[in-house]
């Protein structure tokens, strides 16, 4: 018999901080990540990187992860301006409400701006995604986590204001 062919996985764009992340796209969002954020600590350097996705679509990513006891936070912005599936995703997520015991999908508003706040039981983990001025998708992901509680009243917090004053026009470069 012939062996099987393991499929390829898809493989995630390798991120950048530092020296290679100054001058992208991405590092215009680094207000939204500071060292600390309402009592966690960053586990490290920001990470981000401009993808470009071919045939005029791009988007330009920024992450960077926290902890605060045996708490996992992770913040992370990506631009879409440029990639509209993604925001389309956002819009079919926002409809597919639902709240039982093993899973929590609702949409909310987070400091006015649409947002969907999810929570999922196997997982432990709470996840809140903010849509800002129709461009940029914020999630703010929490482990370990018993409800949608905590990570809405975190996103509350972050300086989505920052995101908001960005240029509208601003182009992302391919790295």
């Amino acid at each position: 018999a012939a062996p099987a062919k393991r499929a390829k996985a898809k493989r995630a764009p390798e991120l950048v901080s530092g020296d290679a992340l100054a001058g992208t796209r991405a590092a215009t969002f680094l207000p939204l990540v500071p060292s600390t954020f309402e009592g966690f600590r960053a586990k490290a350097q920001p990470e981000g990187k401009d993808i470009d996705l071919g045939e005029g679509a791009g988007l330009a990513v920024l992450k960077r992860s926290y902890y605060k006891s045996n708490t996992a936070l992770e913040i992370e912005v990506v631009d879409t301006e440029q990639s509209k599936p993604l925001r389309a995703l956002f819009d079919k997520t926002r409809e597919l409400e639902r709240d039982t015991e093993a899973a929590v999908i609702k949409p909310i508003k987070v400091q006015g701006y649409k947002a969907i706040a999810q929570w999922n039981s196997m997982a432990k983990a709470a996840r809140v995604t903010v849509l800002v001025e129709g461009r940029y998708l914020v999630n703010l992901s929490l482990r370990p986590a018993d409800n949608i509680t905590t990570s809405v009243s975190l996103a509350e917090k972050l300086e989505l204001p920052e995101l908001a004053k960005l240029p509208a026009d601003s182009e992302i470069a391919a790295h």
